[in-house]
């Protein structure tokens, strides 16, 4: 069974931010840790095979950071946790407006070490236009445990790196996807969510934030409660660990996940009324000598007439920065805001990443 997505709760230390935030966190399998048989006699007959399969696949995932980037690229384990992700999020895709994506990783426990989520990251956006790589923008600089460190000791030992931080402003995602291999107690993950919002930084509520952990690790209650024989024809499928991956073993893999929507995105927003129509601050913007453009600065063509007020007062127009804004485009309506605005032309930001110059024409 796929285990239920969780919502971590947290204290950002911000002075923007004087409310606890929380973020949702998805998992794609069980995960029924080594330990959990080992040191619980008992517990052993309640592990099943597609458990042992998912832990020796995680394993050897884990371990792919001993080796490093290059040595990882070709290797099955990262294939196929890249090929899991690339279909989870495909089916995200599909049911949201958000095509502005930026990735992070959970950091290694050692210091400055790259682990294999952050090459999974790295491989994953290589091809696509929509993924952003921020696998390296936090640092770990002093060694934690991840079982005995406490959530205090675990916000310490993280850094972000500044250079990475400027370009993730200069991106402005529309949503920010934080990604873990296994998440145990979510300590982890509400430290590196605390250090995100604890310094001053771009988010301002226009930006969504979710997490995605391949497995969520079993707890004892867990595995008493779902019983000796948990029915597996609804879990994902994996093989066995084995030098070759063949189309049939993807294709099962593909399949399992159809099976199951995991929700990563937000949901794409429908229009609402209280929504304000580009069209409709143009009308209120009104000079007779000036008219709107037929085309904006990406080509988009529009096929109406509307005139503008000559704006010559910055600080009057500038009361028009933040105001909510939709525009139609092929059918599809996005919403977006006005970010800049002044007497020759304004530009408005769109939640379909977007970023349109509205040039005043006399």
């Amino acid at each position: 069974m796929i285990p239920e997505s969780i919502n971590l709760e947290f204290k950002a230390n911000n002075r923007k931010r004087s409310k606890p935030l929380d973020i949702e966190a998805s998992f794609l399998f069980p995960y029924f840790a080594k330990g959990m048989s080992k040191y619980n006699e008992d517990l052993s007959e309640y592990e099943t095979k597609s458990d042992k399969r998912c832990r020796d696949w995680v394993l050897a995932f884990k371990d792919l950071s001993e080796l490093g980037e290059e040595s990882a690229k070709n290797l099955n384990e990262l294939r196929i946790f890249k090929y899991i992700f690339r279909h989870v999020l495909k089916e995200n895709l599909k049911r949201s407006n958000v095509r502005k994506i930026a990735l992070i990783s959970v950091p290694s426990s050692k210091i400055r070490k790259r682990n294999s989520v952050g090459f999974l990251i790295s491989e994953v956006c290589k091809t696509s236009d929509i993924l952003f790589d921020f696998s390296d923008l936090l640092i770990r600089i002093k060694e934690v445990s991840s079982k005995d460190s406490d959530l205090k000791e675990k916000v310490l030992s993280l850094d972000i790196n500044k250079s990475i931080y400027r370009k993730l402003c200069r991106i402005n995602p529309n949503h920010i996807l934080i990604l873990d291999d296994v998440l145990t107690s979510g300590e982890t993950l509400v430290s590196v969510c605390q250090k995100l919002f604890s310094t001053d930084l771009f988010f301002n509520g226009e930006v969504t934030v979710s997490a995605f952990a391949f497995g969520k690790t079993l707890r004892v209650d867990d595995v008493l409660k779902r019983g000796k024989r948990p029915n597996q024809q609804h879990g994902i499928y994996f093989p066995e660990i084995k030098n070759t991956i063949n189309n049939i073993d993807l294709t099962k893999i593909r399949d399992s996940i159809s099976k199951h929507f995991i929700a990563l995105l937000p949901k794409k927003e429908k229009a609402s009324k209280n929504k304000i129509n580009i069209d409709d601050i143009l009308d209120n913007y009104h000079k007779p000598r000036r008219s709107l453009p037929s085309t904006d600065s990406h080509g988009n063509k529009y096929h109406h007439n509307k005139s503008y007020k000559d704006v010559k007062n910055v600080k009057y127009s500038n009361s028009f920065v933040g105001m909510k804004v939709s525009r139609r485009d092929s059918g599809v309506t996005y919403i977006g805001s006005i970010t800049k605005i002044s007497s020759n032309d304004f530009t408005a930001s769109f939640d379909d990443g977007k970023v349109l110059d509205y040039p005043f024409s006399g």
